[in-house]
């Protein structure tokens, strides 16, 4: 049975989601290979979704909110804000199907 998990006093919430995607993974990584070299900024929403998106892999190390000043960019171009909701509807797409196919109810 779930355990019941009391809500932050600000109503605010994060999910992590750790289950493994392996073969969605590998449809997931061209779009995502095109984020290298894209800007990242600490503390500005640089690309206006209120999204923060953090990438690990053995090929690819990004953050759009990455506080390294050496990858830290400055704002990001209309090209690569297109190309970087396309990537975050696409993770969002993926978790909703695996949440659909793993809900107990």
């Amino acid at each position: 049975m779930p355990r019941m998990v009391a809500l932050p006093p600000s109503g605010e919430f994060q999910i992590v989601l750790s289950k493994p995607f392996t073969d969605d993974v590998h449809e997931l990584m061209t779009p995502i290979s095109a984020l290298r070299g894209f800007p990242s900024h600490e503390t500005k929403d640089i690309y206006g979704l209120d999204t923060k998106v953090d990438f690990n892999t053995m090929g690819i190390q990004w953050s759009n909110q990455d506080d390294d000043a050496a990858k830290a960019g400055g704002e990001a171009a209309g090209e690569q804000k297109d190309e970087f909701k396309r990537i975050v509807d696409s993770i969002e797409a993926l978790a909703r199907q695996f949440a659909k196919q793993d809900s107990a109810v």
